[in-house]
């Protein structure tokens, strides 16, 4: 879901991703999805903190469970009440899909592409553990 989309495809200000959040935690608190696939490095930061996308796609190979402690502290209530109500919900990050990005090479060696691809396995592979409880 894009609710907001900065101009000339940049990336968003601090101020804008505040403005943007109350929209987000009531979109997940009405449609309480099980897995989240978080598209580049904006959204992996707001619902998973700082850090290096790549260090954020290998932590969710490990445990692709959200914790709210991570997230933006404006997301913090509506997950820890998503957590109450689910059981977990797992977060998936995944490189941008654009072609600058999409054709390059992830810190590991992969193309971002292949990497992408993996992540997305992953989330599949996380629904179906969530449709299983």
């Amino acid at each position: 879901m894009v609710r907001c989309r900065p101009p000339a495809n940049r990336k968003p200000s601090k101020a804008e991703i505040d403005h943007c959040l109350p929209w987000l935690s009531a979109f997940l608190l009405r449609t309480r999805p099980k897995v989240l696939l978080l598209v580049g490095t904006t959204a992996t930061e707001v619902f998973l903190g700082p850090g290096p996308l790549y260090w954020h796609i290998e932590r969710s190979r490990k445990s692709p469970v959200l914790l709210a402690k991570d997230a933006h502290p404006i997301l913090k209530p509506a997950i820890l009440r998503l957590h109450g109500v689910l059981d977990g919900v797992f977060a998936v990050p995944m490189p941008h899909t654009s072609g600058m990005a999409w054709n390059r090479k992830a810190p590991g060696g992969k193309y971002w592409r292949d990497v992408g691809a993996e992540q997305v396995e992953l989330a599949v592979e996380c629904l179906a553990l969530s449709n299983a409880a």
